[in-house]
């Protein structure tokens, strides 16, 4: 069930909120499309809901609500001087074929010791890679993020990737990305 700032699956009593969730994609084999969506729960396991079983518009809401609620806070922070930190693992193995609670166990693992991108007002870091936004182009969108000089060199493609609260950072690249 969805509400304005959070939701409920299933059984589940309690609210997971919006202004706390960490979750990202599995994507899936065709453009646009997920495998499913893993998030961290209220009680701080990660859960999924298959993403086959929907049209792939059924989560547009969601995703929404989640960037209305989280965008004005997150901007206001790098604008004064802060930074947003987005965990991401690059796509491996099939990790469905593990088993329910296996997978939800690896993924809260893999996601602890995930690699890092980080957004400042100044910058868009992968791990140490800085990349000034006046100086690039960048674009990040459901998971495949893209950097290229302003002359349209190809600098970083980073496809699929499992990015923690992606429509977040979806949001901010837009923002920061158009204000060079």
């Amino acid at each position: 069930y969805l509400y304005e700032d959070g939701f409920v699956v299933g059984k589940e009593t309690e609210k997971n909120e919006y202004k706390n969730l960490h979750y990202f994609f599995i994507p899936g084999t065709m453009p646009n499309t997920f495998m499913a969506i893993f998030y961290e729960a209220f009680d701080g396991s990660y859960r999924n809901i298959p993403g086959t079983l929907y049209p792939t518009n059924a989560f547009q809401l969601l995703q929404q609500d989640i960037v209305k609620l989280t965008f004005p806070t997150a901007m206001e922070n790098i604008e004064q001087g802060g930074s947003e930190e987005f965990s991401f693992i690059a796509p491996k193995k099939n990790v469905f074929a593990l088993g329910k609670k296996k997978v939800e166990e690896k993924m809260k693992k893999e996601m602890e010791k995930a690699d890092k991108i980080k957004i400042t007002k100044d910058y868009f870091a992968i791990e140490d890679e800085i990349y000034n936004w006046n100086e690039h182009k960048i674009s990040g969108k459901f998971g495949n993020i893209v950097v290229d000089g302003l002359d349209g060199r190809k600098i970083v493609r980073l496809p699929k990737l499992r990015v923690d609260r992606p429509n977040l950072l979806e949001a901010l690249i837009g923002n920061l990305g158009e204000k060079k």
